[in-house]
C-alpha cells in the first residue's frame, strides 16, 4: 500500500451544471413536450435562485431539501416548492456530474421519471441492466432453483 492511498481525497466543491448545458439537454430530450421544457426551465431558475450556491442547499435540514418545512408532520398533498420541483434538475447533476445525493433525500424522493425511456437513455441509466438486477434481487428462489441443487451446495430437499 503506498502513502497516497491513506491520505484522503480533498473534496470536491459540489457545483451547478453549466446552465446552458443542462437546458440543451432538457430541450433534446422533451423535445416533443414543449410544456416540459418550460417547467423544467422554471423549475431550475426557481432553485438557482434560492441556492446560487449549490454547497448551501447540502448544509440546509432534510425537510427543506423535501419542501416539507412548515407543514403540519403528515399532511397531505402533493410537495411542492423550489426544492422538490428541482429534484429531476437534482438528478442530473448526480447522474452527470457525479454530485453524490444524501440518501435520507434520495429514499425520500419519487424519481420514476428517471426510468421513462428518453430520460433514462439521456442520463446514461440502462434501463434492461437495472431489469435484470431487480429480478435477480426480487425473485432470488427462482435464480436459484434455474442452477439446479448442485450449484447451491443444498441438498434437493433444502433447494
Amino acid at each position: 500500500m503506498t502513502a497516497l492511498a491513506l491520505v484522503p481525497e480533498p473534496a470536491r466543491r459540489r457545483c451547478h451544471a453549466p446552465r446552458e448545458e443542462y437546458l440543451a439537454w432538457v430541450r433534446s430530450t422533451f423535445s416533443d413536450a414543449p410544456a416540459s421544457v418550460k417547467s423544467r426551465r422554471y423549475f431550475d431558475n426557481r432553485f438557482l435562485k434560492h441556492w446560487p450556491d449549490l454547497e448551501h442547499w447540502f448544509v440546509d435540514p432534510l425537510l427543506v431539501h423535501l419542501d416539507l418545512h412548515g407543514r403540519v408532520a403528515h399532511e397531505p398533498g402533493k410537495r411542492i416548492g423550489p426544492s422538490y420541483e428541482a429534484g429531476p434538475y437534482l438528478a442530473y447533476l448526480s447522474l452527470v456530474h457525479g454530485i453524490r445525493l444524501d440518501a435520507d433525500y434520495f429514499l425520500n424522493r419519487n424519481f420514476d421519471s428517471l426510468f421513462v425511456l428518453k430520460v433514462a437513455a439521456g442520463l446514461g441509466l440502462d434501463l434492461d441492466l437495472l431489469d435484470s438486477f431487480s429480478a435477480r434481487v426480487l425473485h432470488p428462489a427462482a435464480r436459484l432453483s434455474a442452477a439446479g441443487p448442485s450449484s447451491t451446495g443444498l441438498s434437493p430437499a433444502f433447494s
